[in-house]
């Protein structure tokens, strides 16, 4: 699932390390946690203006919402929620930038969250 990412995003890759070196004796990976490593990845690159960085990590995202299993979709939003909730109460211009980067399914698969959370502000139409 996050090949995509490892073999491109050098700094996320040792940040896959090390969640692997945490959870080695896991019977099962916490995937929740990695995509929350995921989404705080994020904002580092935006920070950086790593537009290109941006727009693969938005890319594999969208793969993920459009071909993962409904389990991978679910927990794929879920952290990017969980993610745009918490900054928009900290960093707007962060929030702006993700709002700017979503690809179409994915704005489109956040929105049918965010109505039902009541979050629906955090992300605009565009």
């Amino acid at each position: 699932m996050f090949d995509p990412l490892l073999i491109r995003h050098s700094e996320f890759t040792l940040i896959w390390q090390q969640f692997n070196r945490t959870w080695q004796h896991a019977a099962e990976l916490p995937l929740s946690l990695a995509l929350t490593d995921l989404a705080a990845y994020i904002p580092r690159l935006i920070r950086v203006g790593d537009h290109e960085e941006l727009l693969h990590v938005f890319a594999v995202i969208e793969l993920w919402l459009t071909t993962g299993t409904p389990e991978v979709q679910r927990l794929t939003l879920i952290a990017l929620l969980r993610y745009l909730q918490m900054v928009n109460c900290f960093d707007q211009y962060i929030l702006e930038q993700v709002n700017r980067m979503l690809l179409p399914n994915t704005r489109e698969r956040c929105a049918e969250y965010l109505i039902c959370w009541d979050y629906l502000p955090l992300l605009s139409a565009s």
